[in-house]
């Protein structure tokens, strides 16, 4: 299975599994179950596979596919010179010596 294949299959199966804690919520309704301590583990662990997934994993592996390397790039700052010191004394100029 090449890369793109593997990150192609796990990006779809993220999208179908947002449908399980939909189907769970209503099957649990249905049940009168939902103040259970199982449901209410069930679904914190979902959302947490979810987070790493949709977090972690699927960023690592589409800059993994575009052949790219650790964290992901952000555009670089645009330096901007300091403001000019006022004439009176601030403290971010320090105190100013006489004329």
């Amino acid at each position: 299975m090449t890369p793109r294949t593997l990150h192609r299959n796990c990006c779809v199966h993220a999208y179908v599994g947002v449908a399980v804690p939909v189907f769970g919520f209503a099957m649990a309704r249905g049940l009168g179950v939902l103040g259970g301590t199982w449901l209410i583990v069930s679904m914190v662990l979902t959302a947490v596979a979810a987070g790493v997934l949709g977090l972690l994993v699927l960023p690592a592996q589409n800059r993994a596919v575009e052949g790219r390397r650790g964290p992901p790039r952000r555009p670089p700052l645009r330096h901007r010179p300091a403001p000019p010191c006022s004439p009176a004394p601030s403290l971010c100029c320090g105190p100013r010596s006489p004329s």
